[in-house]
């Protein structure tokens, strides 16, 4: 066999191997975050498995976990899987999640055993990576303050492999930092204050997004939103909602975007890398 014909077969290989990876993407369903117009701030208008989010608070009860659990709540309901969480600090309060309407066959915690002291940052990490890597995970969330780049590609790639959402909640002072987060939202106290409940009011700010075209929206745009978290009967309501308009806003972006070469695997394919 000829030089040149080892090279068509080879290029024919690839492009079927191509398709498939790319038919595999396309069978897996969408995630809604339930409110149209934040899906809109996701890269291709929705949320999707392996994503990797980075919320970002600027302090305590700014909103950020209430919007993580409300997404998680989403990921359940729509991949049939559970919920891990990684909680090393011990933010986490179970019963909170069940309120919301995640089963508790549904919640998977991993954290620190008092009889073994606290979860160190390695395991943390392995942790993390392992979640994130299990095909029957639906979706993985944790709060990390600091994370080596290394370590934070290392997660990307696992929620890639394993196809699982990942739901980072971190402080906003890392948002100068790279990331390697397909879609990163700051999320600070609503203005909407007008409404006294008892539901969340936060505004979402588009930082950076990446990783897959078909999103529009300019980086910066805003959302005021209300998270209903009011229970009727004992069950939680869930919803999310816009409680007012959408304020479009260029903030001066002084987050160092990752290299070009940490762009996911999936957009190396469709660049026909």
């Amino acid at each position: 066999m000829s030089a040149d014909s080892v090279l068509e077969r080879v290029d024919s290989l690839r492009r079927q191997l191509t398709g498939l990876v790319t038919l595999k993407e396309d069978l897996q369903p969408a995630i809604s975050w339930g409110c149209p117009e934040l899906d809109q701030l996701m890269p291709g208008g929705s949320l999707q498995p392996g994503m990797l989010v980075d919320l970002l608070y600027e302090r305590r009860g700014s909103g950020a976990t209430s919007l993580a659990m409300h997404c998680a709540k989403q990921a359940v309901l729509h991949q049939s899987g559970p919920l891990v969480v990684v909680d090393r600090g011990g933010r986490f309060y179970p019963p909170a999640a069940i309120a919301r309407g995640i089963e508790a066959r549904d919640l998977i915690m991993v954290g620190t055993d008092a009889s073994r002291g606290p979860m160190s940052g390695a395991e943390e990490l392995w942790a993390l990576d392992q979640a994130l890597r299990c095909p029957g995970v639906a979706v993985v969330m944790a709060w990390i303050d600091k994370i080596d780049p290394n370590a934070f590609r290392r997660l990307q790639l696992a929620a890639e492999v394993g196809q699982t959402l990942a739901l980072l909640i971190r402080p906003a002072r890392v948002r100068a930092l790279p990331t390697w987060a397909d879609v990163q939202l700051l999320v600070s106290p609503s203005v909407a204050t007008h409404v006294v409940n008892e539901n969340r009011f936060c505004r979402a700010t588009l930082l950076r997004q990446r990783g897959r075209a078909g999103s529009s929206t300019v980086e910066g745009t805003s959302l005021d939103l209300e998270i209903n978290e009011v229970a009727t009967d004992g069950v939680a309501q869930g919803t999310l909602q816009i409680c007012a308009g959408t304020v479009n806003r260029n903030e001066a972006r002084t987050m160092h975007m990752a290299p070009r070469v940490a762009h996911s695997a999936a957009r190396r394919r469709s660049a026909g890398a």
